[in-house]
């Protein structure tokens, strides 16, 4: 129990006054013994016995009544919050969690509205004097001020797609709050537990804490999610998708508005699923995906939006004889005109060393000499910079370079021997047609190509190198991934001496599709945003939201955007000449829940179902004691009425 007007309890001694009366004025009666009234005596020791009861109990209930009537005075209360004083200005500082999770089911509703009503009847309930510092999950979203407009900027509220740390908020509460004197001080969290949260963190003590959670059974055994994707050479996505209960969905994928694939994705005994998706042929123009799937529990979580950006001209460095059959063949296939995204210069092997590897993005050796530990050095920070590298083994071939060089610094296969057929052939045999570079080329279950010809190539130990494709057992065309980069291993020459791929069909996927591959690889950091990111230029420039169209006269224009909700984005120039378009996702949350860690540093109300109503969670933390102090005394009054007048 605590007091409103503390002052009064200094009179507290003051209950000990009937004692001290009944002690004085107490009086021994005198012993007189009369023969005629002996047989009395039994009597008046059963009399003596019931006034003395009496007394104590007169005792008891004066003693009692100036109790009572000093803690009337102090205004008694009894609530969580023992500096809770009803009469001072009340200061509550509310976060209301409103990231992606909040949109689980809950009883009927969700976890962002459940929150949301018991807020407002909350806020509704809240003294008048009550000032009101509201925040959410968007740090730019958030209110100071009274009852009323508190309750009109929580109406308004809606879920944004980015989970905040529980540390953030209660630094901030902290920094507010200690500025703030003769007020009652409040924190309220609302939220499902998912929150990023060190339960290490010492926080100030000087104000009261309550978390109310947001917690059903039912929510993860429903939730179907897609969490991740990855694009790779522009042709295929892996979509990964999680179910808690294992429940089969549909995967729908939509590019540029229009659904290309429907696919059935059935869990079975696992709780996550990847699904590898074959994207339709497409141009190199920007193409705008979406992949959503049917889940009724939490629809943030149920669809994915990416764009492949439109491929930007890519600059390959030939290295062999301009005059050379392979290299001519080569420039032909790689299409120099106009609609091409290649670029190309040509460089003689002796010359290797006086150009920057960093300009290009793929260097293609013809023939492997002069590959001397320099320049060996250099393509390897080339690779590390996220750039590739190809290289065909022709019997130009520096052994010693090789082993001294590629096979030290870059991991190259041991070379075990060299296999010249003289007036005959080897076929060859591809090894994955899943890989993206045999796209659209072959059938699903061919392997096989018999007008292909091999008449000389190197036999490698692969090792940790892939082969893509095999000649007599032996790898021909391998893959490597080295620091942010790849390597491609041909172990044949393209001349006419060592093969016939440069004049066969096999060229397509060997070499262009090889290149595609090479210089676009995985499609991910530039596939998607997140909510909450920022987007920025040095030059102003519109940025039109999803659903809208461009209006140059009303939108806004600037440097830098913040991303405030999922879809795709259209930015422009300020002379309305079309940039990009940005893919917006909300946060694929991954968060454990801190219920256990809130409930050690807040009061903690944990709610299952739709309830919460008598929860008192603002300012009014303390429940008057008055009228039972008055009753309590009515009925002392009652009762010492009755000892004296009727016992």
């Amino acid at each position: 129990m605590y007091f409103g007007s503390f002052q009064y309890l200094y009179f507290l001694p003051l209950i000990v006054l009937p004692l001290i009366i009944y002690l004085i004025f107490r009086k021994k009666p005198e012993k007189l013994v009369f023969s005629s009234l002996f047989l009395l005596k039994f009597i008046a020791k059963n009399i003596n016995r019931r006034t003395k009861i009496k007394d104590i109990l007169l005792l008891i209930i004066r003693t009692l009544l100036l109790l009572f009537l000093i803690f009337l005075f102090a205004k008694p209360f009894i609530g969580d919050y023992k500096d809770f004083d009803p009469g001072k200005k009340t200061t509550a500082m509310i976060y209301i969690d409103s990231s992606p999770s909040m949109a689980d089911k809950f009883s009927g509703n969700n976890k962002f509205d459940s929150a949301k009503n018991l807020l407002i009847k909350s806020i509704d309930k809240a003294p008048s004097k009550t000032e009101f510092y509201l925040m959410t999950s968007d740090p730019d979203e958030k209110f100071n001020g009274n009852k009323k407009d508190a309750l009109k900027f929580l109406n308004s509220l809606e879920i944004y797609g980015r989970e905040r740390s529980l540390d953030e908020i209660i630094t901030q509460s902290d920094s507010i709050l200690s500025d703030i004197e003769n007020s009652n001080k409040i924190l309220l969290v609302l939220t499902d537990g998912k929150v990023k949260f060190d339960k290490a963190n010492n926080f100030s003590d000087d104000y009261f804490k309550k978390a109310v959670i947001f917690q059903t059974d039912a929510d993860k055994s429903d939730d179907i999610s897609i969490d991740s994707v990855r694009i790779i050479n522009r042709n295929f996505v892996f979509i990964k998708l999680s179910s808690e209960s294992k429940k089969n969905t549909r995967l729908d994928i939509f590019q540029d508005g229009r659904k290309i694939h429907s696919v059935k994705a059935a869990f079975e005994d696992d709780f996550s699923k990847v699904l590898k998706i074959e994207l339709e042929e497409m141009t190199n123009s920007e193409v705008s995906i979406s992949a959503k799937i049917n889940d009724e529990s939490n629809p943030l979580n149920d669809s994915y939006n990416f764009v492949l950006p439109k491929l930007d001209k890519k600059k390959i460095l030939l290295v062999g004889d301009n005059k050379s059959f392979c290299i001519r063949r080569l420039l032909s296939l790689l299409k120099t005109g106009s609609d091409s995204i290649f670029t190309q210069k040509i460089i003689s092997p002796a010359k290797i060393n006086s150009v920057k590897f960093s300009d290009y993005d793929l260097i293609f050796f013809d023939e492997m000499s002069h590959l001397s530990s320099f320049t060996v050095s250099g393509l390897k920070n080339h690779l590390n910079e996220s750039r590739s590298v190809y290289f065909t083994a022709n019997d130009k071939l520096n052994l010693n370079d090789y082993n001294s060089n590629l096979v030290s610094i870059l991991g190259f296969p041991n070379i075990s021997g060299y296999e010249k057929l003289s007036g005959s052939f080897a076929g060859i045999k591809i090894k994955d047609l899943q890989h993206p570079i045999f796209k659209g080329v072959f059938g699903e279950n061919f392997s096989n190509i018999g007008s292909v010809e091999i008449s000389n190539y190197y036999k490698v130990l692969p090792n940790i190198w892939t082969s893509l494709i095999d000649v007599r057992d032996s790898p021909l065309l391998l893959e490597r991934t080295f620091g942010k980069g790849k390597i491609f291993f041909l172990t044949t020459g393209l001349d006419q001496q060592s093969s016939n791929i440069i004049e066969n069909g096999i060229a397509i996927p060997v070499l262009l599709n090889s290149f595609y591959y090479l210089i676009s690889g995985e499609i991910e950091s530039e596939s998607a945003k997140t909510v909450g990111d920022a987007v920025e230029s040095e030059n102003n420039f519109y940025l039109v939201k999803p659903g809208d169209n461009y209006n140059p006269g009303h939108d806004e224009i600037s440097k830098r955007f913040s991303l405030k909700k999922p879809g795709f984005y259209k930015m422009y120039s300020t002379d309305g000449i079309y940039i990009k378009q940005l893919a917006v996702n909300c946060e694929r949350e991954n968060y454990e829940n801190r219920t256990d860690e809130i409930g050690k540093t807040f009061k903690t109300s944990i709610l299952k179902t739709e309830t919460g109503g008598e929860l008192d969670l603002i300012s009014s933390e303390s429940k008057d004691m008055t009228d039972y102090l008055l009753l309590m005394i009515l009925l002392l009054i009652c009762a010492e009425i009755f000892l004296v007048r009727i016992l």
